[in-house]
C-alpha cells in the first residue's frame, strides 16, 4: 500500500525556519506548501536546490530536495525535505559530517546503506531522480513555537525510510 497516512495533524512537528526559501522556487503549483495527512507515502525525487538563508546572525545553507508524491489519494502532490548543511569552504564541508545529522543519514539511505569513504565530500546527486519511501509530517508550530492557525498549516518530508527505485 502507498499511502499509511493517519488523520489529523502529528504531534511533536518542530518549526521550519526556511520559509524564506520559498521564494527561490521556481515550481509552478497550485499552493507553494500543501497540506497531506501525516504517514509514510512513496514519492519521487524531483529535483534539489542550495538555499542560503540569515538565521540569528550567521548564514545558514540549507538543502531544499522538492520530491513528488506516487500514487494513492495525494499523487502529485509536491512536497519539500529541508536538510541543514554544515558549513562549507570551496565545495568542501570545513568538517566531516556528524553521523546523527539529518544530510548523512538521508545519503545513506539514498546510497542503499553505503557509508561514504569521506564524511567532507558527499555526492549530492545521489537525491536525483530516484524513488524513496518517505516519512510526511505537518508543521504546525512557528519558529517561535507559537501554533500556527489551521489555515498556515502545511506538509514537509520528515525523513528518507528506504529508496525503493
Amino acid at each position: 500500500m502507498v499511502y499509511r497516512g493517519t488523520s489529523g495533524i502529528c504531534k511533536g512537528s518542530l518549526a521550519s525556519t526556511t520559509r524564506r526559501g520559498r521564494a527561490l522556487t521556481s515550481e509552478s503549483h497550485a499552493s507553494p506548501d500543501p497540506l497531506i495527512p501525516c504517514g509514510d507515502y512513496d514519492a519521487y525525487s524531483k529535483r534539489f536546490e542550495m538555499v542560503s538563508m540569515r538565521l540569528g546572525g550567521e548564514n545558514v545553507e540549507r538543502l531544499v530536495i522538492f520530491f513528488e508524491v506516487r500514487g494513492g489519494p495525494y499523487d502529485g502532490t509536491l512536497l519539500r525535505f529541508i536538510v541543514p548543511l554544515p558549513p562549507r569552504r570551496r565545495g568542501v564541508f570545513m568538517k566531516g559530517v556528524a553521523p546523527s545529522s539529518k544530510l548523512l543519514r538521508s545519503w545513506v539511505v539514498a546510497t542503499n546503506g553505503q557509508r561514504p569513504s569521506r564524511a567532507d565530500r558527499l555526492a549530492l546527486d545521489v537525491f536525483r531522480h530516484k524513488l524513496f519511501r518517505v516519512r510526511v509530517r505537518t508543521v504546525d508550530h512557528d519558529r517561535n513555537q507559537e501554533w500556527l492557525p489551521q489555515s498556515n498549516r502545511y506538509s514537509v518530508i520528515d525523513a528518507l525510510r528506504e529508496r525503493i527505485a
